[in-house]
C-alpha cells in the first residue's frame, strides 16, 4: 500500500536542547558551502526539530551535547492560525523528529 507523506532528512550540529512540557526543541544548525565568485562561503540554517517520543527525549537528555554532529529524520507539518492582534491568517512549518542519532560527539577544543 502507498502512502503520501512528507519527510526531512537533516544533519547538523546542535545548538540548544529546550525541553518543554512534553516536547523537546532540538536546535539543529546545518551549513551549506556555496561558491559566489572566486570563494567560498558558509551558508548556515539553523532549525528546531520537534521531539515527542520519551525514549528519544531520554536520549538527548542523557547523551547529546551542544556541538555533537547529529542526523534526524521525521515529518514535515504545516501549521496555520489566525492571529487574534491582527486577524491575519499566519502560516508556519513544523519538523518532527522521529528517528535520531547521533553520528559523533564535539571535538574537544
Amino acid at each position: 500500500m502507498s502512502a503520501n507523506c512528507a519527510e526531512f532528512h537533516l544533519i547538523g550540529n546542535i545548538v540548544r536542547v529546550v525541553p518543554m512540557k512534553g516536547v523537546i526543541k532540538v536546535i539543529i544548525a546545518s551549513n551549506l558551502r556555496a561558491k559566489k565568485g572566486d570563494k567560498w562561503v558558509d551558508d548556515p540554517h539553523f532549525n528546531t526539530v520537534n521531539i515527542w517520543s520519551k525514549n528519544t527525549q531520554e536520549y538527548i537528555a542523557n547523551d547529546i551535547h551542544v556541538g555533537d554532529l547529529v542526523r534526524v529524520n521525521g515529518r514535515v507539518r504545516q501549521s496555520e492560525y489566525d492571529d487574534k492582534h491582527t486577524g491575519e491568517k499566519v502560516y508556519g512549518v513544523e519538523l518532527h523528529g522521529d528517528d535520531f542519532s547521533r553520528l559523533a560527539k564535539k571535538k574537544e577544543q
